[in-house]
């Protein structure tokens, strides 16, 4: 039985004509456009012990809904770790710019007929979207007009709000890193007071009614969230810096985010961004977001920052 990943590529790459490979026990295939242009990779892998990798279905007894348990995730990992080899040297040898490998297409393909009838009844191809839920807002003629006639009274928020604009393009593109750095300087624009160490601008931010508002209402909105995940993934940083869920320790948290961002080391013991792990910094881009929408909230009534 082979297990299969496949994922869209963007690349100034061409090739004549699809072609599959054999190299180290994998089986890669390139995918093309009408124009010659690749557009994906299929990556797989002969699996002997499939069965101990295949969905499985149960059934829930109360609300006779049938389940079902995906089993691949060391398959695909294992995967993933291919594509995104390709995608890192593939960069300077292929003009890779982007393979999403956050979002494969999964598959199990069988090579014998008894194997297609172990299969056959079984969901075997599949795939998990990676992207954000766009929010769409009405552009009403009374708020399109508060927003021109008050253009003076708000001329101080353009640049800062063309971070937040960029953070949230980030946040929606699965850039989270840039978001939190985009969101970041929204806040220190505002609230920072020209200042950069760590200290000065921690004890700012915990002296501004604005920021310390911001907070304590996007504390709330986790504890209130019916889902615990984004909580779950924001006690994570908090445990890593040994910080506490307060107003205090977010504002110490994010201020030591930003400066662990700054720099990158893979023998460094923090938490680094990097292009292969933004998912991780979702909860903490989230974080800001809502930080920033809550300061903006104050701004917009003609209030300046405090």
């Amino acid at each position: 039985m082979l297990y299969q990943i496949t994922v869209k590529v963007e690349a100034e790459a061409t090739c004549q004509r699809p072609y599959k490979i054999e190299v180290d026990n994998f089986i890669i295939e390139v995918i093309v456009d009408s124009g010659k242009i690749v557009e994906a990779l299929s990556i797989a892998l002969k699996v002997n012990n499939y069965q101990d990798f295949l969905p499985q279905l149960s059934l829930d007894i109360e609300s006779q809904i049938t389940q079902i348990s995906l089993r691949d995730s060391e398959l695909c990992f294992f995967l993933v770790d291919v594509a995104q080899h390709i995608e890192a040297l593939g960069s300077f040898w292929f003009g890779v710019k982007k393979i999403y490998w956050e979002s494969p297409k999964r598959a199990w393909i069988a090579e014998t007929p008894e194997e297609q009838k172990v299969i056959e009844f079984l969901p075997h191809n599949f795939q998990e979207e990676a992207r954000e839920n766009k929010f769409y807002r009405e552009i009403s003629p009374k708020m399109l007009a508060s927003m021109v006639h008050n253009r003076r009274l708000h001329h101080h928020l353009i640049l800062p709000m063309s971070f937040y604009r960029e953070a949230c393009n980030d946040f929606g593109s699965g850039r989270y890193t840039s978001s939190f750095i985009n969101f970041y300087f929204y806040l220190d624009d505002l609230y920072g007071q020209g200042k950069t160490k760590n200290k000065e601008v921690e004890r700012l931010f915990k002296s501004s009614e604005h920021v310390r508002y911001a907070v304590q209402q996007t504390i709330q909105l986790y504890q209130d969230e019916e889902s615990s995940e984004n909580l779950d993934e924001l006690n994570k940083f908090l445990q890593l810096e040994k910080k506490e869920l307060s107003i205090d320790g977010i504002i110490e948290l994010i201020v030591q985010i930003r400066g662990n961002l700054s720099h990158f080391s893979q023998k460094s013991s923090k938490k680094k961004g990097h292009p292969l792990n933004q998912k991780e910094f979702r909860s903490v881009a989230y974080l800001m977001q809502s930080i920033c929408t809550h300061t903006f909230m104050k701004l917009t009534t003609g209030e300046m920052p405090k």
